[in-house]
């Protein structure tokens, strides 16, 4: 996952001009000094040795696992939805920031939203691939722990926070994603076509259509 995402950065840094001028946005917006980012980065840091501890615990204990049983396969089954969610995100990645260097290159066909590949299905299949990843890798976790001891607990609680604390990071990026891209291009027919044949992933933005609606509604209920 690591290398994937490193990767993934550095090529779309190197050969992306979009989101180069993103990064030097952030840059502006960051606190100037590293003491005054030093909140931000233990957080961070924090948040992924929770994201870790699945591993700890399957490192140890998934060897014990006795096979035929439902801890043991849910947590087989767990591992085969991380390398899906690991798919998708990279795929997801790779072709949006494809897509993004041919608009920026003036090629033709090319468009500033990505709705082709993966995103004919999902709108930020990078998004929710790493939710299916890190919730799958927190159930592999406790499945693992389920034969191992009880002084196990406090990994098995941290799998738990750094799923949720993932997840909440992600969905809350999905939300402003979406956010974005209604104000941009809401008023686009193929934009709200789109929006309509595809999955939006986990966010908790309602669109304008429906906050709209719902005064109606409230109106002609009787």
């Amino acid at each position: 996952y690591g290398v994937r995402l490193t990767a993934f950065l550095v090529n779309r840094e190197l050969r992306v001009s979009y989101f180069k001028d993103f990064t030097a946005k952030v840059e502006e917006k960051a606190p100037p000094s590293r003491l005054q980012r030093l909140p931000f980065i233990l957080g961070c840091g924090a948040l992924y040795y929770c994201m870790a501890a699945p591993l700890v615990l399957t490192s140890r204990y998934a060897c014990f696992l006795a096979p035929g049983t439902l801890s043991a396969e849910l947590a087989y089954g767990a591992v085969g939805g991380m390398g899906l969610g690991l798919l998708v995100a990279a795929v997801g990645d790779a072709q949006k920031s494809k897509a993004k260097h041919d608009f920026a290159t003036g090629m033709e066909g090319s468009s500033e939203l990505v709705t082709s590949g993966l995103f004919k299905l999902l709108r930020h299949p990078n998004y929710t691939g790493e939710q299916v990843l890190w919730s799958f890798s927190a159930l592999a976790g406790l499945m693992a722990a389920l034969v191992g001891p009880a002084s196990e607990l406090l990994w098995s609680a941290s799998a738990v926070l750094g799923a949720l604390g993932i997840n909440y990071v992600l969905t809350m990026a999905t939300t402003n994603l979406e956010k974005k891209q209604e104000e941009k291009y809401g008023a686009l027919p193929e934009y709200q076509a789109w929006v309509k044949s595809t999955f939006g992933g986990f966010h908790r933005h309602k669109p304008k259509e429906e906050e709209k609606g719902a005064p109606a509604q409230e109106e002609g209920a009787p």
